[in-house]
């Protein structure tokens, strides 16, 4: 996860009133800011029932329990990273974070059961380091993805056009993301 994901987790958890340890994976240089965030909020953070271990990977391959996780550098900030997680039944889901259009998520995402991917802008207003519907339906195309979500839309975005822009490229299913949503696999 980004510096951004993981310190989002680091509350999650702290919320959650966690009674096992949590493992924490994330780009190179994510502990610092992490350990930062727990010295400035102190008990809202500082865990009391349970331990947080931070490991710091770059880009690999990394076994959890049954999972098999994925990381490639992505196109938006240098420490963005996309992810690809497999369950041992072979079910796999890859997630993008902010992205433009990169190899790195094509290959996360090949034949992904479920590609979650964001869409911050409408094709007409593309911003750096973002994805816009076209770019998504084509990073999905060309990934294979059985079914594309896509996510972190900005107000400009009209949900209509952005279904019909993405469904004349990618022939997948085509999900538009809402809170609280869930899959099954």
């Amino acid at each position: 996860l980004s510096c951004g994901c993981v310190s989002g987790c680091v509350f999650f958890f702290q919320a959650e009133g966690g009674i096992r340890d949590r493992l924490v994976t994330g780009v190179q240089t994510c502990a610092l800011p992490i350990y930062k965030l727990m010295s400035a909020f102190k008990h809202w953070l500082i865990p009391t029932e349970y331990q947080i271990h931070v490991t710091e990977i770059d880009e690999g391959s990394k076994k959890f329990g049954s999972h098999q996780v994925t990381f490639k550098k992505v196109r938006h900030i240098e420490m963005s990273r996309g992810y690809r997680f497999e369950n041992s039944a072979g079910k796999s889901v890859a997630f993008s974070g902010d992205t433009d259009y990169c190899q790195g998520m094509i290959e996360l995402g090949r034949e992904a059961d479920l590609m979650v991917l964001e869409c911050a802008m409408p094709d007409e207003e593309k911003i750096a380091g973002h994805l816009v519907p076209s770019l998504a339906g084509k990073l999905a195309q060309e990934a294979d993805c059985k079914t594309l979500c896509l996510t972190h839309f900005y107000p400009p975005c009209d949900m209509d056009v952005m279904r019909q822009t993405v469904s004349a490229i990618y022939g997948g299913e085509l999900v538009l993301a809402r809170d609280r949503m869930q899959f099954q696999l």
